[in-house]
């Protein structure tokens, strides 16, 4: 008798081949349709065995598994074009639209948008995808790279025809929101040289200060002004306990379903939040109406603000931000770059060759 482990990738191979039968037979002998990181159900539908993949799908496969930082089953099917399948997967599997990566937190839409598939963004947004859904900040298998709180617009600015474009902002894309480093479609389409119709419809009057911008902030934009705080304190030398508050503040509030900015806007951030005390509560508040914070602006009277362009780089934490500032003076993605071109990182501690060579990447997307 085949232990688990044998039972399972049999049942990888079967699925892979196409073998019906056999599978129905591995799974009767108890075969498990999510063995594996990447699972048989998964392994049926990439080699274009639908039935199959939908038959394991039924046997209890978790259609919303997600294979690292590379997708869901959703997100493949949006992505190829298998539209039917899509359906099937919403409507019958019970795939959640809205899922969102781990690290890089990119939806199917993400997805469909990237790879230009306006059938599939039609698809999903009918069935409820969030066309302003964010992306966090992190790593992304797709084309994209790294997520830094693009909406499928700022996606389909860089990958997406004008129909599709057309499409997203007739039914509410925000073609105003800006990523977490301020960058709006817009800008995007400028920076991948899209065609100018391309351009045009994206333009709009871009004032970051706009009282009803600042008005919108999601969560996961005052968690990052939070997380913008705490580099800024770490930098300026002050005492650690003093900082850490930020960060785990930050991570509640991205968490946190009920808008902040609404609980800011009636007064209620104290009682609603475990932790906001006074002072927090100001910054907060301040955040949401003005878009700036005179706190910030206080700490960091002796730090440069554009020390904060250096936080979504991989590898990079505060206290290497630190480093890199007392050290070699780096206090923008700009003095960053100068700073590798005259070799000035060699010999810093916990920088080595590899994480040089993710801050190049970075800047070379960036820069």
């Amino acid at each position: 008798m085949k232990d688990k482990k044998e039972l399972g990738e049999s049942l990888i191979q079967a699925a892979k081949a196409g073998d019906m039968e056999q599978v129905r037979d591995l799974v009767e002998s108890g075969a498990d349709p999510n063995y594996s990181w990447i699972p048989p159900f998964m392994w049926a539908y990439f080699e274009g065995h639908h039935d199959i993949s939908k038959y394991l799908i039924e046997q209890g496969g978790n259609v919303n598994h997600d294979v690292f930082s590379e997708g869901v089953l959703l997100s493949f099917a949006a992505r190829d074009g298998e539209f039917k399948f899509c359906e099937y997967l919403i409507d019958v599997a019970g795939a959640e639209v809205n899922h969102g990566m781990p690290k890089g937190g990119e939806t199917p839409l993400h997805n469909a948008a990237e790879a230009n598939q306006l059938g599939g963004v039609e698809l999903l947004i009918d069935r409820g995808a969030e066309v302003n859904r964010r992306a966090k900040k992190g790593e992304s298998e797709l084309e994209f790279g790294y997520m830094d709180g693009e909406t499928p617009l700022h996606i389909a600015a860089v990958f997406g025809s004008i129909e599709l474009i057309q499409y997203l902002l007739d039914h509410g894309a925000d073609k105003t929101m800006h990523n977490y480093s301020g960058m709006s479609p817009h800008d995007f389409a400028i920076k991948h040289k899209r065609p100018e119709d391309v351009r045009n419809l994206l333009d709009f009057e871009d004032d970051a200060n706009d009282n009803e911008q600042t008005h919108s902030l999601s969560n996961d934009e005052i968690a990052q002004k939070l997380m913008e705080l705490h580099t800024i304190l770490i930098v300026a030398d002050y005492p650690e306990d003093h900082a850490a508050r930020y960060p785990r503040l930050a991570y509640t509030i991205s968490r946190m379903e009920e808008s902040v900015a609404e609980l800011a806007s009636q007064g209620k951030l104290q009682e609603a939040i475990p932790g906001v005390g006074d002072i927090v509560s100001t910054i907060i508040t301040e955040y949401v109406e003005t878009g700036t914070c005179s706190k910030l602006q206080e700490y960091a009277s002796d730090v440069p603000e554009t020390i904060v362009e250096l936080i979504p780089i991989p590898g990079l934490g505060p206290k290497t931000i630190k480093l890199l500032y007392h050290e070699v003076g780096v206090d923008s993605l700009s003095s960053l770059r100068n700073a590798i071109d005259e070799d000035k990182l060699k010999g810093i501690k916990g920088i080595g060759k590899k994480t040089i060579e993710k801050f190049e990447d970075y800047l070379e997307e960036k820069l």
